[in-house]
């Protein structure tokens, strides 16, 4: 198997190998070694703006898990669309090629779906999947016009 290692801090080892691997060395099927320690100084950790697809990636993870918290009934694809109606139009009015459905508002989004766009059943005593989360009357309050 290979794999890269990359972490901020001290004593940062980095190497793609394969074989096994033994404490701060990596051996390769031939019994060789095949990486190295990378020993540097420690960064100075603050606040960047970043942009691009790799940060896109963790947020919208981050807000589709925040929202899978919120609406334990919900299944994927309603979560998807709580994400999706509640987002911030950007460029062209409506949903387009180069923004899609907009910037992501948690905020917005912690308040209910945006509109259903399709049918939509939910049980509210049970998790999305069966479980069964409370007993008795469940109720929520969706607040999005």
């Amino acid at each position: 198997m290979d794999w890269c290692v990359a972490a901020p801090g001290t004593a940062i080892a980095s190497s793609v190998v394969s074989g096994e691997i033994d404490a701060n060395k990596w051996y390769d099927e031939d019994g060789e070694v095949n990486g190295f320690e990378v020993t540097g100084d420690r960064p100075v950790f603050g606040y960047e703006t970043w942009s691009g697809t790799f940060m896109a990636a963790p947020h919208v993870t981050g807000a589709l898990g925040l929202l899978m918290e919120r609406f334990p009934y919900l299944d994927n694809p309603q979560i998807r669309d709580v994400l999706l109606t509640t987002a911030h139009d950007l460029g062209a009015p409506g949903v387009d090629e180069v923004y899609g459905w907009g910037l992501i508002d948690l905020k917005k989004a912690i308040d209910g779906p945006g509109q259903l766009r399709v049918d939509t059943h939910v049980q509210m005593d049970r998790r999305a999947g069966g479980a069964v989360v409370w007993q008795g009357g469940a109720w929520d309050d969706w607040r999005n016009d």
